[in-house]
């Protein structure tokens, strides 16, 4: 039961620390001799102004907290501080080192004695450099016309710390990024894909953060989806008619005997209307058509 409480009592205190100890050994067994774990959190990002802290569970042999060690830890960086217990079998150590400009493999390790006897171990932590610079997102294509499989191509580039290893993701509005790849050099490549499912004219927002450092390092682009349709509409009989979107103008065709037409048009996201302008026998009729878009 001793190891069971010392680690009900460890969740307690820090719940999102990780113990790297068999927990499915038997609640009785005992240890060879007395001994340490680190308690794993997250990978720090070592800046110089954040404090670090890394917490100790201490155990004896027979499985027993082990208490009133007196002791201190050290890192390879030259760091070094005293060992604070705070809990029966818990230990705390808190230290502020300086910037780092790469990632590093620092030696943590920690030295002491007690009533229960001498301990001395060490372990390798990852300590990973604050991440600063400057992310953009960019597309060639600026319009996307919506059919089966409709991709465009995206560059990004990261120019800050240790670009080769920006972890890039992505969020879009529509559709999917796949396909994405180191160029080199803080460069990378990607493909945007659109969504079968929602093949009506929208703006597709594309947004990239480094996972790094995502409130600060971000970019976005927007891509426009347009969409190909053929829209039927009731005029004037046997006239001439034209359809004009955005100051594009389709036709002329002439309308049946009924005044029944058909334009194909490409619709960009964002518009709703266009104007359709009839000419028979010397009499010109316009109307604002609605070309029954659903709104993004």
């Amino acid at each position: 039961m001793r190891i069971r409480t010392l680690l009900l009592l460890i969740c307690l205190i820090s719940p999102i620390l990780v113990l790297y100890v068999p927990v499915a050994q038997a609640q009785e067994q005992s240890f060879s001799k007395t001994q340490a774990y680190l308690l794993h959190g997250p990978t720090p990002y070592v800046d110089g102004k954040t404090t670090l802290h890394y917490y100790f569970a201490l155990i004896n042999k027979d499985g027993s907290a082990y208490t009133g060690f007196k002791g201190e830890a050290s890192l390879s960086s030259g760091d070094k501080g005293k060992l604070e217990e705070l809990e029966r079998g818990l230990y705390h150590f808190e230290i502020t080192p300086a910037a780092i400009p790469e990632r590093k493999t620092i030696r943590l390790s920690i030295k002491g004695n007690g009533d229960n006897g001498k301990i001395s171990q060490g372990w390798d932590v990852l300590w990973l450099p604050y991440v600063t610079g400057n992310l953009t997102i960019r597309s060639n294509t600026k319009t996307l016309l919506l059919t089966k499989g409709a991709s465009a191509p995206l560059e990004i580039e990261f120019q800050g710390t240790e670009p080769e290893k920006a972890d890039l993701i992505f969020k879009v509005t529509t559709g999917k990024v796949d396909q994405v790849k180191s160029l080199g050099k803080g460069k990378y490549s990607a493909v945007f894909r659109t969504n079968p499912k929602k093949r009506y004219p929208q703006f597709a927002l594309i947004s990239v953060a480094d996972a790094r450092n995502p409130e600060e390092i971000y970019a976005t682009t927007v891509i426009s989806l347009a969409k190909k349709i053929k829209l039927p509409v009731k005029s004037i009989p046997n006239a001439e008619v034209t359809m004009e979107l955005l100051g594009k103008k389709y036709g002329p065709t002439k309308s049946t005997s009924n005044g029944k037409a058909t334009f194909s048009l490409t619709v960009p996201p964002g518009v709703s209307m266009a104007t359709l302008t009839a000419t028979a026998k010397g009499k010109t009729r316009t109307d604002e058509i609605d070309l029954n878009i659903p709104s993004q």
